[in-house]
């Protein structure tokens, strides 16, 4: 496999880029759909795992197209088009629902869910049971860099995420979201 030659140094460091990532022709969506629907699921995969790494919640097209490793393999001198990441993130909603959706209408703002909303409510139900927070409020902050998050199970996890796992909450009945003056002072009460 060519994705041990393309391991970044710094703050790559520790990221597995996937086998495609040092094929050129993947830099390029392809005409053929069927090889189109498979390369897009690839480069999905790869948002969602790089992403992740990284805890990245958004992603700014503009600066992700031009800098961006993810997108720009400086040993191949190959980058993915900024028409082409559209293309790719579109895609998304039906390749792997639920891990991205656009953040205005110009597709100039991404966010990226490397584990949906779903997925992180019931982390929040999991933790709220083991640590005995049902009934309590807290703020979303607490929950991402408080001690409140132990096992730093939601370190990292970006605010609009979080506020995404607590409206699947509150769909189920189990938290009710709470307004505050800014971002960190938003609170969640858990039912």
């Amino acid at each position: 496999h060519a994705h041990g030659a393309m391991a970044k140094a710094g703050a790559d460091a520790g990221f597995e880029w996937p086998w495609q990532y040092g094929f050129p022709p993947f830099f390029t969506l392809q005409p053929n759909a069927e090889t189109q629907a498979k390369q897009v699921a690839a480069w999905a995969d790869l948002i969602c795992s790089y992403c992740g790494h990284h805890k990245t919640e958004v992603l700014v097209l503009a600066e992700a197209a031009s800098t961006l490793p993810l997108f720009n393999n400086a040993e191949l001198k190959r980058s993915l088009p900024h028409a082409d990441i559209v293309n790719v993130i579109d895609a998304m909603k039906d390749v792997k629902p639920n891990h991205c959706e656009w953040l205005d209408d110009k597709k100039e703002r991404c966010l990226v869910m490397w584990i949906t909303a779903q997925e992180w409510a019931a982390q929040l139900v999991a933790w709220v049971e083991e640590t005995g927070q049902n009934g309590n409020v807290c703020t979303l902050y607490e929950i991402r860099e408080g001690d409140a998050a132990g096992s730093d199970r939601f370190k990292g996890i970006g605010h609009h995420t979080l506020r995404k796992a607590i409206q699947v909450l509150e769909t189920q009945g189990r938290a009710t979201l709470m307004p505050g003056e800014d971002v960190d002072s938003e609170g969640v009460k858990f039912l």
